[in-house]
């Protein structure tokens, strides 16, 4: 009778107005990874080598400085948005959220500006040029940025799911367009048309959700007092889990070739949607967990349940997939896969509860964990591709994941704690 109970409870949630939400946004995620291939494929095949590495340059450059600085202020915002005792007043939060946009894109502007000039020295002047010709448009990646933490705040899936997936379509239909009519494209359309297709999209959300501006001086007040406790330890966990992450990068090419590099960022790429499928659950929670005392039992369950479900399948999918859709080239990084596999669907567990913790405005415990993941991915992406190659990344990425899935539990269970005594 239990088990029956147990049976009819997943159904129920599985047909349920979150669970619709998570198929939404789970199905852009994924559309978003085809697009981003199909846009990979197209740019190198129009651009070449030459101007596809300048145009991931550049992309890479404007990355940086919304990594170093945004500061946390959109995970505040969409913490303050996702609370019941701001109902009524998210239009006026949204206001002043775009006033801190306009004075984050000043100080990236200055930080691209600045970049440039050593970019026209030590790499090319052409591309500096482009870095200080394309600077009005900068302030779309921190509205974009600011929208993905404003919607889940809001809880406005669908618009989530529209950011996700429109600038990339976008991007192709303009891409193919043009070179279809004028039998040419380099890297200034490629440049024109991406930041195009984004600001396209991110003004259009912006429009469409109305923002209000007034009482902005109390309003950007709160957000300031709230981001020292959000947002900062967010931010600086960030740049410390985003940067140790990258070393595998580095020490794949340093102590073997590049070829390891591409093995490896190759498996973390195809088992990506492992760790999505619980992240996903976490973005559509988000502003119930700002109301909750706990994770709900049912809801936990069922993720855990759809993941290893997931990871059991691709497990056993995923060899003939590799060998269809990379040829007998690729067929070696089968075991590679598969430890990155559970170490993603790890990774995806505990972002699912991180989003609870962040809801909670638990910032300064996200970035103690970020520094514990931090610790490993040196030690692992070091001395364990120093050793194993590949094969140590591939561990570092799994043992990565349990840490980060451990560490989030415990926080978890001692906030829990906290709040019954």
């Amino acid at each position: 009778m239990k088990l029956s109970f147990s049976s009819l409870s997943m159904k129920a949630t599985l047909k349920s107005p979150r669970a619709r939400q998570v198929g939404i946004l789970y199905a852009a995620m994924i559309a978003s990874i085809v697009l981003g291939i199909a846009v990979s494929a197209i740019n190198t095949r129009f651009l070449g080598p030459k101007m596809f590495g300048d145009f991931k340059f550049l992309q890479n450059i404007w990355m940086v400085g919304i990594l170093l600085l945004t500061f946390g202020f959109f995970e505040t915002s969409g913490n303050l948005l996702a609370q019941k005792e701001y109902v009524g007043e998210e239009r006026r939060l949204l206001g002043s959220m775009m006033i801190i946009i306009v004075a984050l894109t000043g100080i990236i502007t200055v930080f691209v500006f600045g970049v440039s000039y050593w970019v026209g020295y030590e790499i090319e002047a052409d591309l500096a040029n482009k870095l200080r010709l394309y600077s009005a448009l900068l302030f779309i990646f921190p509205l974009q940025v600011c929208l993905q933490s404003a919607l889940r705040g809001l809880n406005k899936i669908g618009w989530l799911a529209f950011l996700n997936v429109m600038p990339q379509l976008i991007y192709l239909i303009l891409v193919i367009g043009y070179h279809e009519q004028f039998h040419l494209f380099d890297i200034d359309q490629a440049v024109l048309f991406y930041l195009l297709s984004i600001a396209l999209t991110v003004c259009f959300i912006a429009f469409n959700l109305r923002p209000k501006f007034s009482l902005i001086p109390e309003n950007i007040g709160k957000i300031f007092n709230a981001n020292k406790v959000i947002g900062m330890p967010i931010y600086w966990g960030s740049l410390i889990s985003t940067g140790t992450a990258q070393i595998s990068n580095f020490s794949l090419a340093y102590f073997f070739n590049t070829i390891s590099v591409g093995e490896f960022s190759l498996a973390l790429t195809i088992t990506m949607p492992l760790m999505m499928i619980p992240n996903t659950v976490g973005t559509v929670m988000y502003k119930e967990f700002a109301a909750s005392d706990r994770i709900s039992r049912k809801i936990a369950l069922s993720t855990v349940a759809i993941s290893v479900v997931s990871l059991v399948a691709y497990m056993l999918l995923i060899k003939p997939v590799i060998f269809l859709l990379y040829t007998d080239k690729f067929v070696h990084i089968y075991p590679y896969v598969l430890l990155c596999a559970i170490g993603s669907m790890f990774y995806g567990l505990a972002d699912f509860v991180n989003r609870y913790l962040m809801a909670q405005g638990e910032g300064r415990l996200l970035r103690n964990a970020a520094v514990y993941v931090g610790v490993v991915n040196v030690l692992g992406y070091i001395f364990g591709v120093a050793f194993l190659d590949v094969m140590g990344a591939a561990l570092t990425k799994l043992v990565a994941g349990i840490v980060y899935l451990l560490i989030m539990v415990f926080f978890y269970k001692m906030v829990i704690r906290n709040k019954i005594y």
